[in-house]
């Protein structure tokens, strides 16, 4: 017995020194680790992050509801940047519907340098068959007041080349949207692209036109478009292949936009929502 208690004491002596000249010196961060103890980063189960004595930021998507067509748009939720509208069935009439020819007409440039609605009858014979020329001399309303920050911008088609060709490729049919909104981010989902996409596959796996159309969402004198409403609709059969009412965010992560000046501001952003991932 007097042997083990000899050898216990020495055992302790010797963590005992551990501990004193880990302290001393510096040696671990955490001296108590030697003894099996953890060091506690959590404060009452919250999460935190380390500031340096700066505020931060998060990112405000208050200012993006809106009303489109007598609907009303909600705040964007953070993750889904598509809002589907009307139970997903276009604003057109049974006249609309009538096919006789394809088409695209673009409304003019308002005083402000901003594009309208952009109305097509698109179909295979309109689908883009060649690479697309330059479009950088077009500076849609709202594009040098982006450029001041870094964020990501797009001189954003409203009716997609793909689908209608090189009559897209005018000022006439571009407002300045988010990267997100032109083509998506990881961080998001939904954009206009993954409904182009859609339509472009469905022409090209099928014999009908698609009557389609896409109106920017502009409030008051703003420089910017709060987001886009995407309207398409298959012809020859009166939306049984295809019905699509959504409206298209113009946000991008980490950014929030100045709709009325068109200058975005750089912030922090929030977690990224698993139904985004």
């Amino acid at each position: 017995m007097k042997k083990l208690s000899k050898i216990l004491s020495t055992v302790v002596a010797t963590v005992l020194c551990m501990y004193v000249f880990a302290d001393a010196y510096g040696v671990i961060d955490d001296p108590l680790h030697i003894l099996g103890s953890e060091k506690k980063t959590e404060t009452d189960g919250k999460k935190t992050e380390a500031t340096e004595g700066k505020e931060v930021k998060l990112v405000d998507y208050s200012n993006t509801i809106t009303s489109v067509a007598g609907e009303s748009i909600p705040a964007f939720d953070g993750y889904n940047d598509a809002y589907v509208l009307n139970e997903n069935t276009p604003f057109f009439t049974s006249e609309d519907l009538v096919y006789t020819e394809t088409y695209t007409n673009f409304s003019p440039l308002d005083e402000r340098g901003r594009a309208g609605v952009a109305d097509s009858v698109i179909g295979a014979e309109t689908m883009q068959d060649h690479d697309r020329g330059s479009i950088a001399d077009i500076h849609p309303s709202g594009w040098w007041e982006a450029k001041q920050t870094d964020v990501n911008v797009n001189r954003s088609h409203l009716i997609g080349n793909q689908l209608a060709g090189d009559v897209t490729d005018c000022a006439e049919n571009m407002i300045t949207g988010s990267r997100q909104l032109n083509a998506g981010t990881e961080q998001f989902s939904g954009s206009m692209l993954q409904y182009e996409n859609q339509i472009a596959d469905f022409i090209k796996n099928s014999d009908f036109h698609v009557r389609y159309r896409v109106t920017p969402v502009f409030e008051s004198n703003n420089a910017t478009a709060k987001g886009v409403l995407m309207e398409a609709e298959s012809m020859e059969d009166h939306g049984e292949s295809l019905k699509i009412c959504v409206y298209i965010y113009n946000v991008q992560p980490g950014y929030e936009c100045d709709y009325q000046t068109g200058v975005w501001e750089k912030v922090t952003t929030a977690e990224v929502h698993e139904d985004a991932k």
